[in-house]
């Protein structure tokens, strides 16, 4: 797998030097970054570059590692008739080996992006398709600025980078520009039967469902002067199936419900920038808000061994992040933000990890040579089910960007 990828990123980076310039053949536009952080808690974490909650009181953690790290590369073809032929394929180093216990620190490659891009223009509005692994449409990729907002898994997972399908259409209004996207998407459990083999069953991740996850966004680009302005809201409905092994048996294989509704808002100065999003639904994980909903479990034969999934649970959750740039040319920036996510707390079953989840957040990132970014940011993040070991955390960062 390895060497497979070696490969590939080496043709990629071949290619771009040999038809860089020649703008009736394929070009190949590398980039990614090399990153390196380190995470320091004063209790024990479960999840700890995701901070998914405190675990043992009595314990501190530190970790530090380049698993963050990205390459990727734009692939554009010649263009045909006023469509724009492209395509995008990236991956980081989150990848796990199958049973290695992870005791050292040789992640295999991820998968982030893998998809094409063709787009029709047609006077000043344009129409397109996208076919792969991308971006959620109903995701409205914003996040809050903290160190390595790149990973993530749990339930729902409507933030996620899913397979898709994907219609989009923009439409200009001066300097403004509407956009209205719709996705048919794989739904993506945490819970597979078929972790660690390399092709799944049918019975994992939505297929028993008979439903693909429908997913669709309207979103505005203003410009006021030195003001941007993104305003948008999105949906998603769908089914997923969960199935674990528990000492060799099947459990917890129930269909339940994905439902989204979020709305999202950013404006951007010269000098700072506000961003922020609300979301409401059920069986989520929605990163930098807290982590999403559970699912709320009844045990079976009364043992702790096996239990039966009987809903997914109702959650709604926040969050808002501003940036402050002192220099105008953004690369000194103070980072204040906190979130929320509160889940409907009558089902007794669900995990306590879930119990109202908040954060407060403060940082500050600077950027040499427009390429070498440095920071450090402080996170308190809090629990209602487990407010004896609520946790405090200092975040730092290396990274270059290429």
């Amino acid at each position: 797998m390895s060497k497979v990828c070696i490969i590939i990123l080496s043709l990629f980076l071949l290619n771009s030097f040999v038809y860089g310039e020649d703008k009736e053949s394929i070009q190949f536009k590398p980039y990614g970054y090399i990153e390196l952080y380190g995470i320091s808690s004063d209790v024990g974490m479960v999840g700890p570059e995701l901070l998914i909650y405190a675990k043992d009181k009595t314990k501190e953690g530190f970790t530090i590692n380049a698993r963050n790290s990205r390459f990727g590369t734009k692939i554009i073809l010649p263009s045909i008739k006023d469509v724009n032929l492209s395509a995008t394929m990236e991956i980081d180093f989150f990848g796990t080996m199958a049973d290695s216990g992870m005791s050292e620190s040789r992640p295999m490659p991820r998968l982030r992006h893998a998809f094409f891009d063709v787009k029709k223009t047609v006077g000043d509005d344009y129409v397109g398709l996208i076919g792969g692994q991308t971006w959620s449409v109903a995701s409205m990729t914003l996040f809050p600025s903290m160190i390595n907002p790149g990973v993530g898994w749990a339930m729902g997972n409507p933030w996620q980078r899913l397979p898709q399908v994907q219609l989009y259409y923009g439409k200009k209004l001066g300097k403004h520009t509407l956009n209205f996207k719709f996705s048919v998407n794989e739904p993506m459990t945490g819970s597979s039967l078929s972790r660690g083999k390399l092709l799944s069953s049918d019975y994992d991740a939505g297929g028993s469902s008979m439903m693909p996850l429908l997913e669709s966004s309207l979103t505005l680009d203003a410009v006021f002067g030195d003001f941007k302005l993104l305003v948008g809201a999105s949906g998603s409905y769908g089914k997923e199936d969960y199935s674990d092994y528990v000492n060799g048996s099947v459990v917890g294989g129930k269909t339940v419900d994905v439902q989204m509704i979020q709305g999202a808002l950013k404006i951007e100065h010269p000098f700072f920038t506000i961003l922020g999003k609300y979301y409401a639904g059920k069986n989520l994980d929605v990163y930098g808000v807290g982590f999403g909903s559970a699912l709320a479990k009844d045990l079976k034969d009364g043992t702790t061994d096996k239990y039966e999934i009987v809903d997914s649970v109702s959650t709604q959750g926040f969050f808002v992040d501003l940036s402050v740039f002192p220099l105008r040319d953004k690369n000194l920036q103070l980072v204040f933000g906190m979130g929320m996510d509160d889940p409907d707390e009558k089902h007794e079953n669900a995990s306590v990890v879930y119990n109202k989840n908040s954060y407060y957040l403060g940082g500050v990132y600077y950027t040499f040579f427009e390429r070498l970014k440095t920071g450090i940011n402080y996170m308190r993040v809090m629990k209602e089910a487990t407010k004896d070991i609520n946790s405090n955390h200092f975040m730092f960062l290396l990274r270059f960007t290429f």
